[in-house]
């Protein structure tokens, strides 16, 4: 009797993902589907039917993806929401952080920052506890003259491909498992495929105001790609990769079946010297199975899911990249 009791509050201690929510509150929602700031005025929210003139604005709170998020809500100090007020936040769109729970491994996600689904969310707004209420922090700073300026800040450029959905790993009998598996999501609609020869496809990744000054450091290039056959069955290895920048290999690998690749390399400040950077992937078509199990003219065919580059860039920022300032050591 003591184990089933205790199995039962087990079972009710479970998280939900709906713990946030106060269900004796009131909760107003909006939708967000592009990264970047936002800005809610008083007069929106009161065309939206928020009590702006009961609600102390310092008890205001903002909720999305579970938690709350941090926000600036301009003139709070005095208790009273006037009309020159408003709510400031950074709000982010829908990746896929709710899709990971459907995947078979958290290793075989192949796009983080790409829903399977939809790329809106919902943002809630509410009011509660004063001391429950998260903002963001001001510098305070005022005397900038006192600091030495950055000669540069981290931007990143991220290219995602989510042309072709490709059903990744199979059983023995040629289907698709119900859970989500490895090679499997959005992936692009061209191919690097070879059947009698090498074949490389290059991708090039633009890196706008890239800090061209003095000791630039070096910048980290990111792919994710699957290999989208299985030719050699289950006897040898059907798939040769080779990654490449600037006459440089990066990444030579062999490997069997449907596999989801994911790298992260070190590319010096030498190599990474234009406004733009290409990198070169190759199906090398040089394998021989023992067994016979693989045709002369077997198809060795991969494609990318998103690459990205996090390189240095001076402060003619644009809208192209996200960027962020370094902190020491970085």
């Amino acid at each position: 009797m003591l184990l089933l009791v205790v199995a039962v509050l087990g079972a009710m201690a479970q998280p939900y993902g709906n713990e946030w929510i106060h269900y004796d509150r009131q909760y107003w929602s909006f939708q967000v589907w592009q990264d970047g700031m936002r800005k809610i005025d008083s007069t929106a929210l009161a065309n939206a039917g928020f009590p702006v003139g009961t609600v102390d604005p310092r008890t205001i709170q903002l909720y999305a993806r579970g938690r709350q998020i941090p926000i600036h809500l301009e003139g709070e100090q005095d208790g009273v929401f006037n009309t020159s007020d408003y709510i400031e936040f950074y709000g982010a769109k829908n990746d896929a952080w709710l899709d990971s729970a459907l995947w078979d491994s958290p290793a075989h996600i192949n796009n983080p920052y790409y829903s399977l689904y939809n790329d809106t969310i919902r943002y809630y707004l509410t009011w509660g506890p004063q001391n429950e209420a998260r903002r963001t922090i001001e510098s305070g700073s005022t005397n900038w003259a006192a600091y030495t300026p950055l000669p540069w800040c981290w931007a990143t450029t991220l290219l995602q491909y989510t042309a072709v959905y490709q059903t990744g790993i199979r059983n023995y009998l040629g289907a698709s498992t119900a859970a989500i598996g490895e090679a499997e999501g959005y992936f692009h609609s061209q191919t690097i495929a070879a059947n009698g020869g090498d074949a490389t496809v290059p991708y090039t990744l633009a890196m706008p105001s890239l800090y061209l000054g003095a000791d630039p450091p070096s910048s980290t290039l990111r792919i994710s790609l699957a290999s989208l056959n299985n030719p050699g069955g289950t006897q040898c290895l059907d798939h040769h990769l080779r990654v490449t920048h600037a006459g440089n290999t990066l990444a030579d690998t062999t490997f069997q079946g449907y596999k989801l690749l994911k790298y992260a390399f070190t590319l010096p400040a030498s190599t990474v010297a234009s406004p733009s950077t290409v990198v070169n992937v190759t199906a090398v078509h040089d394998l021989v199975c023992p067994t016979g199990g693989l045709a002369p003219d077997y198809l060795d065919a991969s494609a990318p899911a998103w690459l990205s580059i996090r390189y240095p860039q001076d402060f003619a920022f644009s809208n192209f990249a996200d960027v962020e300032v370094p902190s020491s050591g970085s």
